[in-house]
């Protein structure tokens, strides 16, 4: 299963019922596209410039939210443009939100795909 998931865990000889919430994620290894001084034509639409935090899929709709996870954080990125064009990888992640993310290169990530930004 992946996605939120509800935990309930006790301590043993404890009273209270403490819960919360894991997060699971698929894996995949991503590619870092877009430097910080590059400008080119996004496939969605626009233009990936300075400070565009977004991705690239090759079949995912336009517009799909998915969640990445890197090491510690986590971010809700657009998909954007189409890619990654090089063999074995599933993602490409714009420069700021690999900088974002702390990626450094190429890195297996963690995602969820989490629905439409509504446009």
């Amino acid at each position: 299963m992946f996605g939120p998931v509800k935990l309930r865990v006790t301590a043993a000889g404890h009273a209270g019922q403490p819960s919360g919430t894991i997060m699971s994620f698929r894996r995949a290894n991503a590619t870092i596209f877009g430097g910080p001084s590059e400008y080119q034509a996004a496939a969605c639409g626009g233009r990936i410039a300075k400070g565009t935090m977004g991705l690239a899929h090759k079949t995912l709709a336009c517009g799909t939210l998915v969640r990445v996870s890197y090491g510690q954080r986590s971010i809700v990125l657009p998909v954007i443009d189409r890619g990654p064009y090089r063999g074995g990888y599933t993602w490409d992640v714009t420069y700021d939100a690999a900088k974002y993310l702390r990626m450094n290169g190429s890195a297996v990530i963690g995602y969820l795909v989490s629905g439409r930004d509504g446009t």
